[in-house]
Order: C-alpha cells, then structure tokens, then sequence
C-alpha cells in the first residue's frame, strides 16, 4: 500500500515532556516513518508504512 498519515488529539498534554515522550515511543516503533507532537495544539500527526502498521497498532502505541 505505502506511506499513510494519522492526526490524532491528545488531551491534556500539558509539558514538553508529555511531547517527548510521546515522540519517543514512536520512533521505537517498526513502520513509523515521521512523528510530529504538538503541544500547544494537543495533536500528534504520525506518518508510517501501512504494510508494516495498522492503524490500530499506531493508536495502541499513543494509548501505550
């Protein structure tokens, strides 16, 4: 299939390190090509390789 990008909204985000720690457990994920966390807009946008992730495998991750 290819390269497929997920926005999400995170709720209560509230410091860089919710930002960052979110970021990183996504560049630990196989299949995960690009993260960007906003945190003043609480959103995360994923961009990652549908042969290899589903979307539900990239919303457990931010679950996670």
């Amino acid at each position: 299939m290819g390269t497929t990008h997920e926005q999400f909204n995170v709720g209560g985000m509230s410091c860089s390190f919710c930002a960052e720690s979110i970021k990183k457990a996504y560049s630990r994920t196989d299949g995960v090509e690009d993260v960007d966390v906003s945190l003043a807009h609480e959103e995360v946008l994923v961009e990652y390789d549908d042969d290899l992730l589903s979307e539900v495998e990239v919303k457990d991750t931010l679950r996670d």
